[in-house]
């Protein structure tokens, strides 16, 4: 799990209980490590780990990913959608063709709001401030934006020409506020309204309330009402799920991280938590949940508390695709639309610690599984990040490619695909001034053996808008690959396994137990270079049966992570990045 946190965090989010409710501190950054005070000594060692982990990597140059903004083929008119990377990853888009949401009342349950942002306005059909003040104003403070950004998670205007767009962007927002203190008289009058109003979906972003018979009571006449009811696992970093999502009628939301199949550090965890959906890691719109802001503006931000509108928005699709659901307010319809969610989920496991334990969320949302009622096979769910792609790891700030050999460079578009050649002609262009490298339209780059050892040069694509850069240099081709066996180097390892063993395809040195080197020389003992993270393979293939769910590296596509099945078997295959196309293979026996 190192090795994917290592790509996952670029700041650790610190959860706080504070006196209004659970909320974060500030983003640690490596190095700051005031936090023992907070949290506790447990969790602290895990905070410091990652810290360590971070820290690894500062003294490094590494490339940022190239995430393009830009709106592609099929995307809304609102300028600020390539910014919302989670559509991609919970699958909205595809859901919209049957429903968008259109007649379904959600009641957005939240500490205050903007409610004349020009985002939600159109779709803002009534409000009540459940505090008893008359004020729907947002709180003061650091966590203003929270109201009005679930809000906007869940139903921002789509095709209105700003911003970008919610969830279910044609449902019906009744917002409801109930401050920042936890008051369970305001979330009980709160659940009250929804029932009055006869809302199909509730969304409540505030947690930590105490458990009450009141509240309790509270819930089960809004669900026996008809009232699909979501709500925030919490960021609690532990298995305590906070009230009212650890009440059994409502669904519990934890955090999924910005890629791949990672929980978010900060989330709940465990079997409390009924289903993960984007939560973001950053406050950043390449790591964040990029939503409305209080003051009429966006913002991206991170927390349960942002995931929980997701799910709210799906269940909008949900109803808003069936009369029936909608029309019918009774318990049948909530537990027809939760089972619709959660049993056409993405069947993954996301981690949320710094171990391979039981310390995961089972499941991702997928809208257009749960609108079609159907489990889709997916093998890739990415964000909408396009760059040149030279290899598996394409962090990297340089690559080296061999003298005498070439390799194809492709450029990666925002669902992770491969752009044709055809779409990507002319768009390369070489710079440097050495002699005898050349790189053809479609993107063949070739290096003659009279190169020098250590010429660096660069390779800029422009695609659809967006240029990219990447940065290459020169070195002696690979002749070897594997592990030392006695100074034998063994280019195929054999590997049993029990089920259930989590295989990280990207660090097979975890799977077989053995460093892995690569060779430039002609003896084992010549020029022997480790494989790891920073310095690794070209590309990675994966032989396996057809109903192997398999999690797939965000950039290039390739699998990073797997869990292996009693009487399966596997065969990695692991090929130098420097053109030399040497290759090691991992067999795998699952017993």
């Amino acid at each position: 799990m190192i090795n994917s946190l290592k790509r996952d965090i670029a700041v650790l989010m610190i959860p706080v209980i504070a006196a209004g409710g659970l909320y974060f501190a500030e983003p640690a950054m490596a190095g700051e490590v005031e936090t023992e005070s907070i949290i506790g000594q447990d969790i602290m060692n895990s905070v410091k780990e990652v810290m360590s982990v971070n820290a690894m990597g500062l003294d490094e140059e590494v490339e940022t990913q190239s995430f393009s903004e830009k709106n592609r083929k099929g995307d809304p008119n609102d300028p600020d959608f390539g910014k919302q990377w989670y559509h991609n990853m919970i699958h909205d888009k595809e859901a919209w063709k049957k429903s968008t949401g259109k007649g379904v009342t959600v009641a957005v349950i939240d500490n205050g709001f903007d409610v004349d942002h020009p985002d939600i306005a159109a779709n803002v059909k009534g409000t009540y401030d459940a505090t008893g003040n008359n004020d729907m104003s947002p709180v003061s403070g650091k966590y203003a934006y929270q109201g009005t950004h679930a809000a906007g998670v869940i139903g921002a205007v789509k095709d209105n020409g700003i911003g970008g767009c919610g969830v279910a962007p044609d449902s019906s927002l009744y917002l409801i506020k109930v401050g920042d203190n936890t008051d369970t008289d305001s979330l009980v009058r709160a659940l009250k309204k929804c029932v009055e109003i006869k809302a199909n979906v509730v969304n409540i972003g505030v947690g930590d309330y105490k458990d009450s018979a009141e509240l309790k009571a509270a819930v089960e006449d809004a669900v026996d009402n008809g009232c699909v009811i979501v709500s925030t696992a919490g960021d609690t970093y532990s298995r305590n799920v906070v009230y009212p999502a650890a009440y059994e009628d409502v669904i519990s939301v934890g955090a999924s991280s910005y890629n791949d199949f990672l929980g978010c550090v900060f989330s709940a965890y465990g079997d409390g938590v009924d289903i993960a959906a984007p939560g973001g890691a950053g406050e950043d719109y390449i790591h964040g949940i990029y939503s409305l802001n209080e003051d009429g503006g966006y913002t991206a931000k991170y927390g349960t508390a942002l995931a929980s509108p997701m799910v709210a928005g799906a269940a909008a699709l949900v109803i808003g695709s069936d009369k029936k659901l909608m029309n019918d307010h009774s318990k049948k319809t909530v537990e027809a639309v939760r089972k619709r969610i959660l049993d056409n989920e993405m069947k993954v496991s996301y981690f949320c610690t710094l171990d391979d334990t039981d310390n995961a969320i089972e499941g991702g949302l997928d809208c257009e599984g749960a609108v079609k009622n159907k489990v889709i096979k997916r093998k890739y769910f990415g964000s909408r990040v396009f760059r040149i792609h030279a290899g598996i790891y394409d962090e990297q700030q340089t690559v080296s490619i061999g003298r005498g050999k070439s390799m194809n460079l492709s450029l990666i578009d925002t669902e992770g695909n491969q752009v044709s050649k055809k779409d990507s002609k002319g768009a390369y262009t070489l710079n440097t001034s050495a002699n005898g490298i050349t790189i053809s339209n479609t993107g063949r780059l070739k290096v003659k053996k009279n190169v020098e050892v250590g010429t660096k040069f660069s390779v800029t694509a422009q695609y659809d808008g967006d240029t990219f850069t990447k940065n290459f240099c020169v070195s002696d081709p690979v002749t070897k690959i594997g592990v030392n066996d006695g100074g034998k180097i063994k280019s195929s390892v054999n590997v049993t396994v029990s089920a259930g063993t989590v295989i990280k395809a990207d660090a097979p040195w975890t799977i077989i137990g053995e460093k892995i080197y690569k060779y430039s020389g002609k003896s084992s003992s010549e020029n022997a270079v480790k494989v790891n993270y920073r310095n690794g393979f070209g590309d990675i293939k994966l032989k396996t049966s057809k109903d192997q769910y398999i999690c797939y590296y965000w950039v290039s596509g390739v699998p990073y992570q797997f869990v292996a099945k009693k009487g399966k078997k596997y065969t990695l295959t692991y090929t130098s990045q420097d053109g030399s196309n040497k290759k090691f293979k991992v067999k795998i026996a699952c017993k």
